[in-house]
């Protein structure tokens, strides 16, 4: 969500929130780990333009493919 204010920032997470609660898929391409740890029930890992794991953010994290391309955050 590079480049959003943060008040535009909230709002969009709040919508988003709202819709995944109701049930509605939504996609999201996003490169800040904590802004997906936070949000996203089912994260993708891609290397080299492939899909290499899929699942809860801590599990495609922990992915042998990706995990030297993260960055730790608390």
């Amino acid at each position: 969500m590079e480049g959003l204010a943060p008040r535009a920032m909230e709002a969009l997470t709040d919508v988003i929130r709202r819709r995944r609660d109701a049930g509605v898929g939504i996609v999201v391409v996003e490169h800040d780990q904590q802004w997906v740890a936070q949000v996203c029930d089912r994260v993708l890992g891609m290397a080299d333009g492939s899909v290499v794991v899929e699942g809860a953010f801590a599990t495609v994290a922990a992915h042998a493919a990706l995990a030297p391309h993260l960055q730790p955050f608390t």
